[in-house]
């Protein structure tokens, strides 16, 4: 059965296109909108190891989706760590998890925990318990 043809002209044809190919890039914008990179401030609080016998050695940051990292830093210290560890990265908002490892004396502490990443909001991170 072959449908009706209806008759249209030219401008409303091209009406039509431009409101198909708008309806499309809002479409794949919004699914990308989450996966966009930004500028993002991690901070890591130290103070949890102001009292350790040993004093911390290296502390190391990966963000992960799924089982797959993202980014991540790592910071080595020859003297004495900063009570407070800023980094600026590149994340996409939403839930993202962050592993942590701080390595005190020669012993390293880990901590997975789910953080959610906002637009030009500034990420605390959640410390693993000293040794």
């Amino acid at each position: 059965m072959k449908l009706p043809r209806i008759p249209l002209p030219p401008t409303v044809r091209k009406l039509i296109a431009a409101g198909a190919v708008l309806a499309g890039v809002f479409t794949v914008g919004h699914q990308l909108k989450g996966n966009v990179p930004r500028d993002t401030e991690v901070s890591l609080s130290l103070r949890a190891y102001d009292d350790a016998s040993k004093p911390v050695r290296a502390v190391e940051v990966t963000f992960l989706r799924g089982d797959a990292p993202l980014r991540g830093f790592r910071r080595e210290f020859s003297a004495a760590a900063p009570r407070t560890l800023s980094e600026t990265l590149s994340l996409p908002e939403g839930p993202l998890r962050a592993h942590v490892t701080v390595v005190v004396g020669a012993v390293a502490v880990e901590r997975d925990a789910w953080v959610t990443v906002a637009a030009d909001a500034p990420l605390e991170l959640p410390v693993p318990s000293p040794p």
